[in-house]
């Protein structure tokens, strides 16, 4: 088990420069990272054991507290003031004919964010109102409690903004989102994002994009799954595993007569279907879970940041700048192998007229760029005379697709946007499946 604990001083009215009192909360968690324990400074909290979650005591026992159901949580029934009924002893009374504890459902109303706002019993009494600003702190509005004849305590009604728990041990006060914690009264994070490297744009204290309005942020890690053609994220699928996928692309061929090569082809209206579903439910796991339009419609493609900078540095030995020099008339390129890349020797150096080529390996997901060199061609049919220059087509070639083997290759074109460069296209045996500007491939754009 790792440890970590947070110490906040309480504010001494007299002095704010002095602590009054020092309250604490100290955590466990297993080495997956779920939260074990949680503690004060005189012992007191919270075990969890799977989906039962029981009170420790100060004098170290402990007492089931409450678990979850699908709509809500079953608790120890409690008495007029919120507290478990006890006799001198400190035993549990409130119990059934066999001398078992009595437990009360309650049920969850809440809201397209899953953020609580009514908590109800069985009879249908409201015993709690929640309504919450932007980034998540709640309302402290005198009208939420107003008629309510038997409120939860605070301890009762600490699930709130997107169903997450409130830290009441020690008094924190932050909503434990599993990766970190969330500060809503800042509406930032209390610890970076554990992908930070995928956003290298965005505040890794960030919460949402900074627009809780459009996004949610199921577990504190990146949430930017999908990728449109503009390289711009619109939305994920609430799964904590950082994959990256790209929506298809509309094209059905790229390259022209002898160069022509297949591509995935997605109608417009396939596109448009796709992007809507996945704005829609974004973070919703359960909706990509029940309807696969978002995965059919996309291809998967290497979700760390620092494997794409990798694969952009081999191939930065061309600089793009085209022009007749050997660096930028050959191919450079490599292999992904567990997450490590393994560069291939250059290619050897021709020019636009002869082609070019690079031996890959086969033994993972192959990249390769199609040299950015050009030369200049004059022509005269004695009458006139013209000058052109020539690049390097700079799509995946039948030779590509056809040696793509079983994996989701890239060919990252540095080239002129007039031979199709300034693109990674992505690719497998069936032929091009995706696109993504160059600049976006690394960092994705984020939402405004």
């Amino acid at each position: 088990m790792e440890k970590a604990e947070a110490t906040i001083p309480a504010a001494n009215p007299n002095d704010p420069n002095t602590p009054a009192t020092t309250e604490s909360a100290s955590y466990t968690w297993l080495a997956d990272g779920t939260k074990a324990s949680v503690v004060d400074q005189n012992g007191e909290g919270y075990v969890y054991l799977g989906s039962l979650i029981y009170k420790r005591l100060p004098d170290g026992t402990l007492e089931l507290e409450s678990t979850n159901h699908g709509s809500g949580r079953i608790v120890v029934k409690k008495d007029a003031n919120g507290e478990t009924v006890r006799d001198a002893n400190g035993n549990e009374t409130v119990r059934d004919a066999n001398g078992n504890p009595v437990y009360e459902p309650q049920y969850h109303i809440i809201d397209h964010l899953g953020s609580v706002r009514v908590v109800v019993n069985q009879a249908g009494e409201v015993l709690a109102r929640n309504d919450y600003y932007p980034f998540g702190k709640s309302h402290n509005n005198p009208a939420l409690t107003a008629g309510l004849t038997n409120p939860a305590t605070p301890e009762a009604n600490r699930y709130l903004y997107n169903g997450k728990e409130k830290q009441l041990t020690g008094n924190l006060g932050l909503l434990d989102y599993g990766a970190r914690m969330h500060d809503p009264e800042l509406g930032r994070w209390f610890g970076i994002d554990p992908l930070a490297e995928q956003m290298r744009r965005m505040s890794p204290y960030a919460h949402a994009f900074n627009n809780p309005m459009r996004f949610i942020d199921p577990d504190g890690r990146f949430a930017g799954d999908f990728i449109n053609r503009l390289g711009q994220i619109i939305g994920n699928d609430g799964k904590k595993d950082g994959k990256l996928y790209v929506i298809k692309t509309t094209e059905k061929s790229f390259g022209s007569d002898r160069n022509k090569v297949d591509a995935a082809g997605l109608s417009k209206a396939e596109v448009k279907a796709t992007e809507n579903f996945i704005k829609t439910n974004s973070g919703n796991t359960a909706a990509f879970e029940a309807n696969s339009i978002a995965y059919d419609n996309s291809i998967e493609i290497e979700g760390s940041a620092s494997v794409r900078q990798g694969m952009m540095d081999v191939v930065s030995a061309d600089d793009g700048s085209g022009g007749t020099s050997d660096a930028n008339n050959r191919e450079y390129g490599g292999v992904i192998v567990n997450g490590r890349i393994l560069a291939a020797k250059p290619g050897p150096v021709g020019t636009p007229l002869t082609g070019l080529s690079i031996g890959l390996s086969d033994a993972g997901t192959s990249f390769h760029d199609h040299g950015s060199g050009t030369i200049t061609i004059t022509e005269s049919n004695g009458i006139r005379t013209d000058t052109r220059t020539v690049g390097y087509a700079q799509h995946p070639s039948q030779l590509d697709i056809n040696n793509a083997g079983e994996h989701t290759n890239y060919v990252i074109a540095q080239g002129r946007k007039s031979e199709g460069g300034q693109k990674v296209y992505i690719y497998t045996s069936a032929g091009v499946q995706a696109t993504i500007p160059i600049e976006k491939f690394v960092t994705p754009e984020q939402p405004k």
